[in-house]
């Protein structure tokens, strides 16, 4: 008879799945960055200028404001004014 070890691919599965979500929060910070673009409006060439933090239960977003254009944008990175 061939029985299966359930330990090791319970650990195996686990260490996956954390791998995955912190690749994915990796990413989600990389698009953040390139949304923000170091400050300025890829629009309209204006700076962003920070509008409020928004919280959730894990996390909090950032809200920033084109001070041209109106544009706004959310993302999970704080970039504090220079």
């Amino acid at each position: 008879m061939y029985y299966r070890n359930n330990n090791s691919s319970g650990g195996t599965f686990i260490f996956i799945l954390i791998v995955v979500l912190i690749i994915l929060i990796f990413i989600e910070h990389i698009h953040g960055s390139d949304v923000y673009n170091n400050g300025i409006c890829t629009y309209c060439g204006g700076t962003y200028e920070f509008q409020q933090a928004v919280g959730h239960q894990y996390l909090t977003d950032y809200i920033y404001v084109c001070n041209k254009c109106g544009r706004l944008i959310q993302i999970p990175d704080y970039y504090p004014p220079k």
